[in-house]
């Protein structure tokens, strides 16, 4: 069967998506019909198609753009649907009259005469307000940054020169916090100790005198800061 042709009868509902397998076929035919839905996009399947008409219908949906792939296909009428969108401008898609797409107030293109950039502005337009959603959602994030970053800075330099105050002008808080610097560098020297015991006594003498050294000059800042007459 190279022919079919069901135009003029009653048939209602979707066209179903098999007869896109009837690659044996050269004309369809369903104008004229009560057909509701898409196009199938399995008609993309009819390789050896020359004439396909599914006019006088109450089709919706888009024009399946798969269709310019039927090469063969010289006759395609899609008139008084309810279609939508671009209508595919390639290969022999170019040669068909406007007269194959009237009757579709939603179909836009070059075929019909009818631009489509008020469609392409919205599009445009939605794209800009993504590009400007994305550039507020980075400042937003920069500004999160330094926000963060500036309420660590500001609260170090509030605690560090809180407590320097406190030391300069409190001279019971300042000897209690040298007191307490005292007892636990003396509790590090102890755990020293304990480990040169574990050591080579080649290694005691080195660290000893390296203790020592240290001992002297934490002893001799604490006693300018505590003391500054005697510097």
């Amino acid at each position: 069967m190279t022919e079919l042709d069901l135009s003029k009868n009653q048939f209602s509902g979707h066209i179903p998506f098999q007869m896109g397998y009837l690659s044996a076929l050269h004309s369809l035919n369903l104008s004229n019909n009560h057909l509701r839905g898409p196009i199938p996009n399995s008609f993309q399947n009819l390789e050896n198609i020359e004439s396909l008409d599914l006019s006088n219908n109450y089709l919706s949906g888009e024009i399946p753009s798969q269709l310019v792939k039927l090469h063969s296909l010289s006759v395609f009428r899609v008139a008084y649907n309810n279609l939508s969108g671009i209508i595919p401008y390639k290969d022999q898609f170019c040669t068909f009259n406007k007269s194959s797409f009237e009757g579709n107030p939603g179909l836009s293109g070059e075929l019909i005469g009818k631009n489509c950039w008020s469609m392409h502005g919205t599009s445009q337009t939605y794209h800009d307000n993504s590009n400007g959603d994305h550039e507020d959602t980075s400042k937003a994030i920069d500004n999160e940054v330094i926000f963060f970053y500036s309420f660590i800075g500001a609260s170090f330099a509030i605690g560090f020169w809180g407590v320097i105050a406190v030391l300069a002008f409190n001279k019971n808080g300042r000897m209690k916090f040298f007191m307490a610097a005292d007892d636990f560098f003396y509790a590090c020297m102890d755990v020293i100790l304990g480990l040169m015991k574990r050591i080579e006594k080649s290694h005691v003498i080195f660290l000893l005198g390296t203790a020592m050294t240290l001992d002297g000059v934490f002893h001799r800042r604490i006693r300018l800061v505590a003391y500054p007459s005697e510097a």
